[in-house]
């Protein structure tokens, strides 16, 4: 993550516990990565705007991401790093975004490998798009398959206190 300049936005369920989150925060920065937010949080059985019900926790944190994505602007740029199996929740929209790791291992070298591989790919995206935008060319829009309603998106809930969005 380091050498990619890229910062960490925590959707794991590390962030709902204070000391939990602090720890993985402290280890993070003690590593020159900067956490710069958190997702807010999708309960299982929430309704979707479509109406269906998020039945799963992969679901809930495929949600709670593209809700973060979408309030915070488009980027080509990320991943999602999960011991969770994303990829089946989610399908297309974290096709080039998914980092699948093995409860008990953490991050392995060849998961590492693959962060770096994504991220690149990302970040060559993201300049193509600013150098559009220099040019007078309309920004790229987040692709139809990363949208929220591919995912059915939450609808509006009451958030807890002391979590971040």
């Amino acid at each position: 993550i380091k050498e990619s300049q890229s910062v960490v936005v925590l959707s794991s369920a590390w962030r709902l516990v204070d000391g939990h989150k602090r720890v993985i925060i402290d280890n993070l920065r003690s590593e020159g990565v900067s956490v710069i937010s958190s997702t807010g949080i999708v309960p299982v059985g929430s309704t979707t705007a479509d109406g269906q019900v998020i039945k799963t926790p992969a679901k809930a944190r495929c949600v709670e991401i593209m809700q973060w994505l979408s309030q915070n602007g488009t980027c080509e740029g990320w991943i999602a790093i999960d011991d969770m199996d994303l990829w089946t929740a989610a399908g297309p929209a974290f096709r080039d975004h998914f980092v699948h790791t093995r409860p008990h291992f953490g991050i392995t070298d060849a998961d590492a490998s693959q962060m770096v591989r994504l991220l690149a790919s990302g970040a060559q995206r993201n300049g193509v798009a600013k150098k559009a935008q220099a040019n007078g060319i309309s920004s790229f829009q987040v692709p139809p398959e990363l949208t929220l309603a591919s995912l059915g998106a939450a609808r509006p809930y009451r958030r807890k206190s002391g979590f971040m969005s």
